[in-house]
């Protein structure tokens, strides 16, 4: 059976364009498949997605670009997405909510967007500075990550104003930002002489460079994404096959992952013992929490995100929207 395209009209004279779903008896490579473990959902050749999140099952958010205007697409669990209309052009990277009245998306350029969970969304002023990463403790404690950042990420109480922060080194990238709590956060990015070193900053007091492994060889280490299941279980990935791990004691240590130069843009996880990270190049990657990673074959949509619910409700976007409900 083959696959059916769903085709998302981005038209001037009509807002929000709702799509259906992909056959689901064919697999996400387009070939038949009575079940595939990853479905896909939603496919347009038009549209990149680098972005998942939801506030729970029946509210879930992925962001990206088509052509070359920002887009936002949102799910109420069914299986069909409706595009969130925006008007800016350029490419959002991020999306966090503190819940389903609280969401924040970022991308190219000083575009950081704010909605309360109603499908508009407000322009919040901040630097030309490309927005990375968002993530927070709750609506009132919330971070942004951002290229080229000296050592620096902008922070909000959540009344629209952001303020910069130095956080690391000023040699120092920090790409992304995540913490159990409020007290308990993580900035990791990369460190001289050009980032090519695993970079980690533990605060928002008494900030403190964590220990990291030496790298293995000579190739590109940053960190790309941070996520943990509770304080004493951390991940980290980036470049080059790059997976770490902390129980939160300050020191990291090199995982075995796959070979073969893999980017690791994406980790979640339903907890210790179910942990996944996507790679760009590579698909997914599994772990039961043993320090080993098992490639799942069925993922091939080059995936830039990933964000579940539940072990049995999980989406990665990428050139597709998979969801897999095993």
């Amino acid at each position: 059976m083959r696959a059916t395209t769903l085709v998302l009209l981005l038209t001037s004279c009509r807002p929000t364009q709702q799509v259906g779903h992909n056959d689901p008896d064919a697999g996400v490579d387009g070939a038949v498949d009575a079940a595939p473990r990853w479905p896909i959902e939603f496919q347009d050749s038009a549209i990149k997605l680098n972005a998942v999140w939801g506030s729970g099952p029946t509210d879930i958010y992925a962001v990206g670009v088509n052509g070359f205007a920002d887009l936002i697409l949102h799910s109420t669990g069914d299986g069909h997405w409706v595009e969130q209309p925006v008007g800016i052009n350029g490419e959002l990277y991020s999306i966090w909510g503190s819940g389903p009245n609280d969401v924040y998306v970022g991308g190219f350029g000083n575009t950081l967007l704010h909605s309360t969970g109603n499908g508009v969304w407000s322009l919040q002023t901040i630097p030309n500075i490309g927005v990375l990463e968002i993530w927070g403790s709750g609506p009132s404690d919330v971070y942004i990550t951002f290229a080229n950042s000296a050592g620096t990420v902008y922070h909000s109480t959540g009344n629209g104003t952001w303020s910069p922060f130095v956080v690391g080194d000023s040699t120092s990238i920090i790409a992304t930002v995540w913490g159990p709590s409020a007290t308990d956060v993580y900035f990791a990015g990369g460190n001289t002489p050009n980032d090519d070193t695993p970079y980690v900053v533990h605060g928002p007091s008494n900030l403190t460079s964590q220990t990291m492994p030496p790298p293995p060889d000579m190739y590109l280490r940053d960190i790309f994404q941070v996520w943990g299941s509770g304080p004493n279980d951390l991940y980290a990935g980036g470049n080059s096959d790059g997976i770490l791990h902390s129980d939160g004691g300050g020191t990291w240590t090199q995982q075995t992952g796959p070979q073969g130069g893999s980017t690791f843009l994406g980790i979640w996880g339903s907890g210790p013992n179910d942990v996944y990270m996507i790679s760009d190049q590579v698909g997914v990657y599994h772990s039961t929490g043993n320090g080993t990673w098992i490639q799942d074959p069925d993922v091939h949509n080059r995936p830039m995100g990933i964000w579940g619910s539940s072990s049995h409700d999980i989406y990665i976007v990428g050139n597709s929207i998979l969801h897999e409900t095993h």
